[in-house]
């Protein structure tokens, strides 16, 4: 039988255990102590699963490779062609994040540690990472400047590292970096993550995509500190490659344009330093 490894041992490819009698056989609570709610943004089927044990509560993420939220990289696939072939698959997806979750924390890179996968239902049971996305950091009021500024460039040095284990993430954005309440950072979403492609697509992508969300000045501080932590283990070169304007022309349909031409002056600027 073919069998994957989790941190709950191995786990069989074609196991179609539901997850809530799964956790309590494992950790031996009665169902009622199993809590589930759903997390996360329209397009993604996203869980939070809270358990009570001993006294203590026990928070894992279940993340659900369903073909109806395909629709969501068919659009990505379609109009990022030819920068950036998006993985569409369920299964491609799934296979995906569980390789390069284990294979760059192997390379001590912070990833959540993967509970249980089922291949039937095409989910994954990880561990849950408390705390805030980097994108929240920069647009709630609950950090100081110079907090979101060291976290951008944290995210810098995080890609960087990624990079160099010869990693692209493809899907790189802050909304899926998280800063737990250690102030680490945790690389949270690595399904379209792949082996080769353009490291300059995801530097692009963390600094144009997060325009959706900022104001120019903003954008252009936020860019500046990430490529300035990324230029202090990174390759120089990506950085510059992600000035060339077809990144801009993708981006367009989430971010203004305006904003997107401020992060490439704090690109340039950080370049500059």
């Amino acid at each position: 039988l073919l069998t994957v490894v989790t941190d709950l041992g191995p786990a069989r490819v074609d196991d179609d255990s539901d997850v809530v009698d799964l956790i309590t056989r494992t950790l031996r609570v009665e169902r009622s102590n199993v809590r589930v709610s759903r997390i996360g943004k329209a397009f993604n089927s996203t869980y939070l699963i809270e358990v009570e044990a001993d006294g203590e509560r026990r928070s894992l993420f279940l993340k659900r490779y369903l073909a109806w939220n395909s629709v969501k990289w068919v659009a990505a696939k379609l109009w990022a062609f030819p920068l950036r072939n998006f993985h569409v698959s369920p299964s491609m997806r799934l296979s995906n994040e569980l390789f390069f979750m284990d294979y760059l924390r192997e390379r001590t890179i912070p990833t959540p540690r993967v509970i249980h996968v089922s291949w039937r239902r095409k989910l994954m049971v990880r561990q849950a990472v408390r705390g805030s996305s980097a994108m929240e950091v920069w647009t709630s009021n609950r950090f100081s400047d110079s907090e979101a500024e060291r976290v951008a460039r944290e995210c810098g040095r995080l890609i960087a590292r990624v990079h160099r284990e010869g990693v692209v993430v493809g899907d790189c954005k802050a909304d899926n970096v998280v800063v737990d309440e250690s102030g680490r950072l945790w690389l949270v979403d690595l399904e379209q993550a792949s082996l080769s492609g353009d490291r300059s697509w995801d530097v692009a992508e963390f600094a144009l995509f997060a325009c959706r969300y900022l104001e120019p000045s903003m954008a252009e501080r936020f860019a500046e500190s990430f490529a300035g932590g990324y230029l202090e283990l990174g390759d120089e070169g990506v950085v510059r490659r992600a000035l060339d304007p077809k990144y801009v022309l993708v981006m367009m349909p989430w971010s203004p344009i305006w904003t997107q031409m401020a992060a490439l002056d704090g690109l340039k600027r950080a370049l500059k330093a």
